[in-house]
């Protein structure tokens, strides 16, 4: 059953920020500025006159989720949970936000996440620690050390999320012409991994990068093309199929990865497939 455009306001919280059906909002930071991205790239396709309504959105979304300073994110702004913390931002975090200020022409605060990111060695989250959180019980079953644990204990230190890669997102959302031979050489990792989710996709290969892969290709299809970006989503359009129904690969990517979490965010993403078809 076809959902109506208005169902994204079910996903709304009291922040005014798209969670997942449960009302978590670990992803917020990513899922909301994929979501006001799209809607910007659907407009443009549609011919739809929503530019202004998708920039407010938009301009709202950075004020509850972007550091004053510009060089720091978080998930979602809720004092009560784990995921307002400015530590915990990761790649998946970083990229769509990057992506939807580019779309929205935001040079500003391009420059100062680009600033930050140099800063940081090309690390997406802020410091070393507490780069993310994982539920007690899933770490007990892995190691009986875990349950030696205070109960009010949840924080793991890990190794924060390392995209150089992301240099080529900065370029074509600020325009950089004169780097733009750099592009090539960043567009070919992106057709490496196009590549793997093709011959190693199925149900190997984590749906959520498949996500990030649709985002960031059409935003290079839409921003400073080149030869091998094309290339790359030609050969991701090959990718296999996830399940028996779902006949386009990507599709079936998609659909597994925000099945019973966001469905409007899912068909959206879907126009966004079909389109390169």
């Amino acid at each position: 059953m076809e959902l109506r455009e208005e169902c994204i306001d079910d996903y709304r919280d009291e922040f005014g920020l798209i969670v997942q059906s449960n009302g978590d909002g670990g992803d917020t930071a990513c899922e909301h500025s994929a979501w006001v991205t799209l809607q910007e790239w659907l407009r443009e396709s549609r011919s739809v006159h929503a530019e202004i309504s998708n920039k407010i959105e938009y301009q709202k979304m950075v004020l509850k989720l972007v550091h004053k300073d510009g060089d720091k994110i978080r998930r979602h702004p809720d004092p009560k949970m784990w995921y307002s913390d400015w530590d915990r931002g990761t790649g998946d975090q970083w990229q769509n936000l990057i992506i939807a200020a580019g779309t929205f022409g935001d040079k500003d605060l391009l420059k100062q996440m680009l600033w930050g990111f140099v800063r940081r060695g090309f690390f997406c989250t802020n410091t070393f620690r507490r780069n993310y959180w994982k539920d007690r019980e899933e770490h007990e079953k892995k190691s009986p050390r875990y349950k030696k644990w205070p109960d009010n204990i949840r924080d793991l230190s890990t190794i924060p999320d390392f995209r150089p890669l992301f240099i080529s997102l900065f370029i074509r959302g600020l325009r950089i012409w004169p780097l733009y031979p750099m592009l090539f050489f960043f567009d070919f990792f992106d057709l490496l991994l196009g590549s793997l989710l093709m011959f190693g996709g199925g149900k190997k290969v984590k749906s959520g990068s498949d996500t990030n892969y649709i985002m960031k290709t059409e935003f290079a299809r839409r921003n400073m093309p080149t030869p091998i970006s094309f290339l790359a989503r030609q050969i991701y359009k090959k990718r296999p199929s996830v399940d028996a129904e779902t006949i386009l690969g990507p599709v079936s990517a998609v659909e597994k990865h925000f099945s019973g979490k966001n469905p409007p965010l899912h068909l959206d993403l879907k126009k966004i497939i079909l389109a390169w078809y």
